[in-house]
């Protein structure tokens, strides 16, 4: 049958064994000609409002060394308190890949704020990246063309002393590569080496 309702309830659409509410066997679209946006909701309607509930998108592959069906991944909306007062209402999405027997787990997190964590669930940067292995390359940029591979850090500030700057921290000591804007005048700028945030050096471009 092409369509099937267990006792259950459950309905199955190429399927005769649905497990779920709505089980599709093969592809499905959603397609809409009137409506200038095409939606699929995904509504948790739980009224608990502990701050906690999340709605989900689940990925499965076929295993084969002990044949039944595996996540491979997800991505998560969820709350990040609850949402009861007015400006009480900030979500985050997560995204979460398989690494072997460790099962899915959050690689990539975008907070409410906009702030994006890549091994971190808490970014305190506009991009927070965390690795917690040792020799590990937490951000690599590779070019091959002429122009190089680049980190631009940019502060479209005009005020004289505004700077854009590198900030390093090796455990609890930090230093600062910065470069300041020393008047109102074109690439009037100077490279300043800091340690503790204080000047100790600096070069004159």
């Amino acid at each position: 049958d092409a369509v099937t309702i267990d006792s259950n309830g459950f309905m199955g659409i190429g399927t005769t064994a649905p497990d779920y509410a709505l089980d599709v066997s093969g592809s499905a679209r959603i397609n809409s000609s009137v409506s200038n946006s095409v939606q699929l909701v995904i509504d948790n309607s739980n009224t608990t409002d502990a701050g906690t509930e999340k709605s989900e998108l689940r990925f499965r592959h076929y295993r084969s060394y002990a044949p039944g069906q595996n996540d491979a991944g997800h991505i998560i909306v969820g709350k990040e308190e609850a949402w009861d007062a007015a400006d009480d209402r900030n979500s985050y999405m997560s995204f979460g890949t398989r690494a072997g027997a460790a099962g899915v787990t959050e690689k990539m997190r975008i907070k409410s704020d906009g702030k994006v964590g890549i091994g971190v669930e808490t970014p305190i940067s506009k991009v927070h990246v965390k690795d917690d292995f040792n020799n590990s390359s937490q951000l690599n940029l590779e070019g091959n063309t002429p122009d190089h591979a680049t980190i631009r850090v940019e502060n479209d500030n005009t005020t004289t002393g505004s700077y854009s700057s590198l900030f390093l921290r090796a455990d609890t000591g930090d230093s600062r590569i910065a470069a300041v804007k020393k008047s109102n005048a074109n690439n009037d700028v100077d490279i300043v080496f800091m340690l503790d945030d204080t000047s100790t050096s600096s070069m004159v471009e």
